[in-house]
Protein backbone atom coordinates (compact mmCIF):
# COMPACT_ATOMS: atom_id res chain seq x y z
CA UNK A 1 0.00 0.00 0.00
CA UNK A 2 1.68 3.17 -1.24
CA UNK A 3 0.71 6.76 -0.61
CA UNK A 4 1.90 9.63 -2.75
CA UNK A 5 0.48 12.51 -4.75
CA UNK A 6 0.76 10.74 -8.11
CA UNK A 7 -2.26 12.66 -9.54
CA UNK A 8 -0.62 15.99 -8.56
CA UNK A 9 -3.72 17.17 -6.68
CA UNK A 10 -1.84 18.67 -3.74
CA UNK A 11 -2.55 15.77 -1.38
CA UNK A 12 -1.85 12.04 -1.26
CA UNK A 13 -3.64 9.32 -3.15
CA UNK A 14 -3.22 5.63 -2.40
CA UNK A 15 -2.23 2.64 -4.47
CA UNK A 16 -2.59 -0.96 -3.44
CA UNK A 17 -0.39 -3.18 -5.61
CA UNK A 18 -1.18 -6.86 -5.35
CA UNK A 19 -0.51 -10.01 -7.33
CA UNK A 20 -4.10 -10.24 -8.59
CA UNK A 21 -5.26 -6.61 -8.69
CA UNK A 22 -4.27 -2.98 -8.18
CA UNK A 23 -6.60 -0.41 -6.59
CA UNK A 24 -6.20 3.36 -6.72
CA UNK A 25 -8.01 5.45 -4.09
CA UNK A 26 -8.34 9.21 -4.11
CA UNK A 27 -9.06 11.33 -1.06
CA UNK A 28 -11.62 13.33 -3.03
CA UNK A 29 -14.71 11.21 -2.43
CA UNK A 30 -12.56 8.49 -0.84
CA UNK A 31 -13.46 6.33 -3.83
CA UNK A 32 -11.61 3.86 -6.02
CA UNK A 33 -10.89 5.57 -9.35
CA UNK A 34 -9.10 2.62 -10.95
CA UNK A 35 -9.35 -1.09 -10.17
CA UNK A 36 -7.09 -3.18 -12.37
CA UNK A 37 -7.30 -6.93 -12.65
CA UNK A 38 -3.85 -8.28 -13.48
CA UNK A 39 -5.07 -11.46 -15.25
CA UNK A 40 -6.95 -10.85 -17.38
CA UNK A 41 -5.73 -7.30 -17.86
CA UNK A 42 -8.79 -5.12 -17.31
CA UNK A 43 -9.62 -1.88 -15.50
CA UNK A 44 -13.10 -2.29 -13.98
CA UNK A 45 -13.39 1.50 -13.63
CA UNK A 46 -12.71 2.43 -17.25
CA UNK A 47 -13.89 5.86 -18.30
CA UNK A 48 -16.57 5.30 -20.92
CA UNK A 49 -19.27 7.62 -22.15
CA UNK A 50 -22.08 5.57 -20.58
CA UNK A 51 -20.40 5.65 -17.16
CA UNK A 52 -20.95 9.28 -16.11
CA UNK A 53 -19.83 8.74 -12.50
CA UNK A 54 -17.01 6.21 -12.71
CA UNK A 55 -15.60 4.68 -9.59
CA UNK A 56 -16.26 2.24 -6.83
CA UNK A 57 -17.68 3.23 -3.45
CA UNK A 58 -19.16 6.61 -4.39
CA UNK A 59 -21.14 7.82 -1.36
CA UNK A 60 -24.44 9.69 -1.03
CA UNK A 61 -26.89 10.85 1.58
CA UNK A 62 -30.47 10.45 0.36
CA UNK A 63 -33.73 12.15 1.25
CA UNK A 64 -35.67 9.01 0.30
CA UNK A 65 -34.84 5.58 1.71
CA UNK A 66 -37.29 3.52 -0.37
CA UNK A 67 -35.76 3.19 -3.82
CA UNK A 68 -34.88 -0.55 -3.86
CA UNK A 69 -31.97 -0.17 -6.29
CA UNK A 70 -33.85 1.92 -8.87
CA UNK A 71 -31.11 4.16 -10.29
CA UNK A 72 -33.51 6.88 -11.46
CA UNK A 73 -35.19 7.19 -8.03
CA UNK A 74 -31.76 7.08 -6.39
CA UNK A 75 -30.54 9.97 -8.56
CA UNK A 76 -33.62 12.06 -7.66
CA UNK A 77 -33.20 11.29 -3.95
CA UNK A 78 -29.60 12.48 -3.60
CA UNK A 79 -29.50 15.12 -0.90
CA UNK A 80 -25.72 15.33 -0.75
CA UNK A 81 -23.02 13.64 -2.82
CA UNK A 82 -19.64 13.09 -1.20
CA UNK A 83 -17.80 12.80 -4.53
CA UNK A 84 -16.16 16.25 -4.27
CA UNK A 85 -15.49 16.11 -0.53
CA UNK A 86 -11.83 15.75 0.41
CA UNK A 87 -11.59 13.08 3.11
CA UNK A 88 -9.03 13.22 5.90
CA UNK A 89 -6.64 10.35 6.51
CA UNK A 90 -7.52 8.78 9.86
CA UNK A 91 -5.00 5.96 9.64
CA UNK A 92 -2.65 4.41 7.10
CA UNK A 93 -0.99 1.06 7.72
CA UNK A 94 1.24 0.01 4.86
CA UNK A 95 2.10 -3.38 6.40
CA UNK A 96 -1.49 -4.38 7.21
CA UNK A 97 -2.69 -2.89 3.87
CA UNK A 98 -5.37 -0.87 5.64
CA UNK A 99 -6.50 2.71 5.03
CA UNK A 100 -9.09 4.72 6.97
CA UNK A 101 -10.50 8.00 5.66
CA UNK A 102 -13.19 10.26 7.13
CA UNK A 103 -15.09 13.46 6.54
CA UNK A 104 -17.77 15.59 8.12
CA UNK A 105 -20.81 16.50 6.07
CA UNK A 106 -21.11 20.08 4.94
CA UNK A 107 -24.84 20.13 5.68
CA UNK A 108 -25.17 21.85 9.10
CA UNK A 109 -28.71 20.49 9.57
CA UNK A 110 -27.40 16.94 9.68
CA UNK A 111 -23.99 17.00 11.38
CA UNK A 112 -22.57 13.64 10.38
CA UNK A 113 -19.16 12.06 10.27
CA UNK A 114 -18.49 9.40 7.64
CA UNK A 115 -15.68 6.91 8.31
CA UNK A 116 -14.58 4.65 5.48
CA UNK A 117 -11.97 1.90 5.92
CA UNK A 118 -10.35 -0.02 3.07
CA UNK A 119 -8.61 -3.31 3.71
CA UNK A 120 -6.79 -4.94 0.84
CA UNK A 121 -6.54 -8.71 0.87
CA UNK A 122 -4.95 -11.08 -1.62
CA UNK A 123 -8.04 -11.63 -3.79
CA UNK A 124 -10.51 -8.94 -2.73
CA UNK A 125 -11.04 -5.55 -1.12
CA UNK A 126 -13.13 -4.95 2.00
CA UNK A 127 -14.71 -1.58 2.66
CA UNK A 128 -16.29 -0.81 6.03
CA UNK A 129 -18.51 2.21 6.62
CA UNK A 130 -19.44 3.98 9.82
CA UNK A 131 -21.92 6.85 9.75
CA UNK A 132 -21.94 8.80 13.01
CA UNK A 133 -24.55 11.40 13.93
CA UNK A 134 -22.47 14.04 15.72
CA UNK A 135 -25.18 16.72 15.82
CA UNK A 136 -27.64 15.23 18.27
CA UNK A 137 -30.59 15.89 15.94
CA UNK A 138 -32.48 12.90 14.54
CA UNK A 139 -31.68 12.37 10.88
CA UNK A 140 -34.42 11.58 8.40
CA UNK A 141 -32.19 10.61 5.52
CA UNK A 142 -30.25 7.52 4.45
CA UNK A 143 -26.75 6.65 3.35
CA UNK A 144 -26.00 4.79 0.09
CA UNK A 145 -23.06 4.06 -2.14
CA UNK A 146 -22.68 3.11 -5.78
CA UNK A 147 -20.42 0.88 -7.83
CA UNK A 148 -19.96 2.06 -11.39
CA UNK A 149 -18.22 -0.92 -12.93
CA UNK A 150 -17.14 -1.26 -16.54
CA UNK A 151 -17.24 -4.81 -17.87
CA UNK A 152 -15.90 -6.24 -21.09
CA UNK A 153 -18.35 -7.16 -23.84
CA UNK A 154 -18.64 -10.53 -25.55
CA UNK A 155 -18.63 -11.19 -29.30
CA UNK A 156 -22.32 -10.18 -29.49
CA UNK A 157 -21.55 -6.84 -27.83
CA UNK A 158 -23.26 -7.76 -24.55
CA UNK A 159 -21.97 -7.24 -21.02
CA UNK A 160 -22.09 -10.17 -18.60
CA UNK A 161 -25.39 -10.84 -16.87
CA UNK A 162 -25.72 -10.34 -13.14
CA UNK A 163 -26.76 -13.05 -10.70
CA UNK A 164 -28.37 -11.30 -7.73
CA UNK A 165 -29.06 -12.75 -4.28
CA UNK A 166 -30.07 -11.04 -1.02
CA UNK A 167 -26.62 -9.69 -0.22
CA UNK A 168 -24.49 -10.35 -3.32
CA UNK A 169 -24.21 -9.56 -7.02
CA UNK A 170 -22.00 -11.78 -9.19
CA UNK A 171 -20.81 -11.26 -12.76
CA UNK A 172 -18.79 -13.69 -14.87
CA UNK A 173 -16.44 -11.47 -16.86
CA UNK A 174 -13.37 -12.43 -18.91
CA UNK A 175 -13.34 -15.92 -17.35
CA UNK A 176 -13.31 -14.32 -13.91
CA UNK A 177 -16.11 -13.98 -11.36
CA UNK A 178 -16.60 -10.46 -10.04
CA UNK A 179 -18.59 -10.36 -6.81
CA UNK A 180 -19.95 -7.46 -4.73
CA UNK A 181 -21.20 -8.55 -1.31
CA UNK A 182 -22.76 -6.63 1.53
CA UNK A 183 -22.61 -7.73 5.15
CA UNK A 184 -24.70 -5.99 7.76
Amino acid sequence: LIKTDFRLEGFDQYLYQGDLYNAYIRRTGASVFEYDSITPAWNYVNLVRENVKPGLFNDYFLSCCDFEGDAEVLEQSIQESMEKTVFDEESYDREKKKLSLSCRRKNPSFATKLNKTYRFLKDHTEVTYEVVNVGGIDMDNCFANSFNITFSVNEQGKEPEAVITDNEIKFKDKKKTVSIRSEK
